[in-house]
């Protein structure tokens, strides 16, 4: 029988995620249909959006995504999204992740 420490369903960006914050030596298996390139991640037809653009805020991309869920959407849940996106686009940029990005950012 084959045994890891931890098992992720998905090759996306958050099962991509996950096993990069594994804790040091464990063992990490990841299941995938598809190759991660090909995840639903790098489909995204919406891209992913944060407020990292000179006339962006969180404040701004927050009551946006609110409004643009019809005000259904879990707000708090809403908040860390709008809150830690930014840093988690710098953070997947940096371990190589290729963003297509408009002129103003």
């Amino acid at each position: 029988m084959i045994v890891h420490d931890m098992v992720i369903v998905g090759g996306g960006l958050t099962g991509l995620m996950a096993a990069v914050q594994a804790p040091p030596g464990a063992d990490v298996a990841i299941i995938s249909k598809v190759y991660p390139t090909r995840s639903h991640s790098g489909a995204a037809q919406g891209g992913f959006n944060a407020a990292i653009g000179e006339d962006d805020s969180v404040e701004d991309h927050l009551f946006d995504t609110v409004k643009g869920g019809d005000y259904l959407g879990d707000q708090d849940a809403i908040e860390v999204l709008c809150s830690e996106g930014p840093d988690v686009i710098r953070q997947l940029e940096q371990m190589g992740v290729p963003w297509s990005r408009t002129p103003d950012g």
